[in-house]
Parts: C-alpha cells; sequence; structure tokens
C-alpha cells in the first residue's frame, strides 16, 4: 500500500527538467528576457520544499548571477522570489560609487556588490528606478566596496582610508569597506593585470602579495521592515 502511494505521489510531480523550465519560463515572463541556469538545488521529491536556481541573462558571464527560488505550496501551485533586480543594479551602484573611490585611490581596482543570495518583492520591476531601490536596500540590504591597491603599509593610505570610509558612511546606511593593499609587483601581476583570470570567473583576488587588509562594516538590517507594496 505504502509503495503504491508513493508511486501515485511521484506521478503527480513534476520532473527535475520540468521544475527547471518551469523556473526559467517564469523568470522569461516576468522580465521579458531570456535566462540560463548555472546551478540548480532541488529538494526532496516526498515533501514539499523549496527548489534554488542561480540564473544569468542568456549570453552573459555564467559566474555573475541571481539567485531564483521556487517554493511549493501545500495545493501544490509554486510562490517565486528572485534576485534579478539587485543584480541590475549593481550597475548602478558602481556608477555612484567608483568615481568616489577613485578620488581617493586613482590607480586601484574596485568590487562593488552584494551577496546574489538577496530576494526582492515581486512589485520590483526593470523599470524601477536606483533612488527607489535606494531606500529599499536603507533598511534591508548590506552594500560591499572593495578597494584593491598598491601600498607597502596601511599607515602609508590611512588618511585617503578614512576619508573614502566617512563617505561611503553618508551614502550607505548599512555597508562594508575594505581596502587590501598589495606590493607594487602583486598588485600589477595579479590586480592589474589580472593573472588568475578572477575577475572572469568571479572568484576572489589572490592573497599573493598582500601587505594589509583594513575592513569596517555598519548599519543594522531592519528585518521587521515591510517594502510599501508588501504590507
Amino acid at each position: 500500500m505504502y509503495n503504491d502511494y508513493v508511486k501515485k505521489k511521484q506521478e503527480e510531480l513534476p520532473s527535475r527538467e520540468e521544475v527547471k523550465q518551469e523556473m526559467l519560463d517564469y523568470l522569461d515572463e516576468k522580465y521579458g528576457e531570456e535566462f540560463e541556469c548555472a546551478t540548480i538545488e532541488y529538494k526532496s521529491w516526498s515533501q514539499s520544499g523549496m527548489e534554488q536556481m542561480e540564473a544569468y541573462p542568456k549570453g552573459s558571464n555564467p559566474n555573475y548571477n541571481f539567485v531564483l527560488n521556487r517554493k511549493t505550496n501545500e495545493d501544490g501551485s509554486a510562490t517565486y522570489e528572485d534576485g534579478y533586480i539587485g543584480y541590475l543594479m549593481k550597475e548602478k551602484y558602481a556608477e555612484l560609487l567608483e568615481p568616489i573611490v577613485k578620488k581617493y585611490f586613482p590607480v586601484s581596482d574596485v568590487g562593488i556588490g552584494f551577496g546574489k543570495r538577496y530576494t526582492y518583492p515581486e512589485s520590483f520591476t526593470k523599470e524601477m528606478s536606483f533612488e527607489e531601490f535606494q531606500e529599499y536596500a536603507a533598511k534591508k540590504h548590506r552594500v560591499g566596496v572593495g578597494v584593491y591597491i598598491a601600498a607597502e603599509s596601511e599607515e602609508e593610505v590611512s588618511k585617503q582610508i578614512q576619508s573614502l570610509e566617512t563617505e561611503l558612511r553618508d551614502l550607505l546606511p548599512i555597508g562594508d569597506f575594505s581596502v587590501t593593499g598589495y606590493t607594487e609587483k602583486a598588485y600589477q601581476t595579479y590586480i592589474a593585470d589580472d593573472f588568475y583570470n578572477t575577475k572572469e570567473t568571479g572568484r576572489s583576488y589572490t592573497l599573493k602579495g598582500m601587505t594589509f587588509e583594513y575592513s569596517e562594516d555598519w548599519g543594522e538590517i531592519d528585518f521587521n521592515y515591510q517594502y510599501e507594496s508588501e504590507e
């Protein structure tokens, strides 16, 4: 009897390939463009659960992606949440923050962004303004700024670091800031020339030749905050 029950439930459930295609179809329809799957994790078919996909726009670098969650409801329907708007907004943050970093460190490599596990309210669309997204991020989002430079010691650049941090704190209610120094040779080899092809693969830079690392974070996520469209 039990085996018959399990077999029946399995027959009612979509296959993994069907779930994967359904998730991609959801993104295609919501945003009006094509997406591809970088990775996907499936939950057990014997109970309700959640699938999680790392997706990216078709034709772009699969190493830079965002998360899409599919939650199965009791009635068998699915509820989705995704992070594509954050994926798009990273570029806006870069346009805002990179020129500020370059004022203090003209020769530097700058990484700006936030974790790809963030998801956003259903009402967030590609037409959303950067200013509106910033209001949401001020309550729910930590924005990271990583700076890589050639410097023999932290003391050598401490004034620039402190001035830059002050400016970033004024702009980012919830932030994460770091400066990593390298020898001149290491900076040229591993950062400027990107010896390990780090940017293309989306990995962290090597620590070879590192002379110091400074990091600070500030602000707290308001877990009780409700975006107006969610209320």
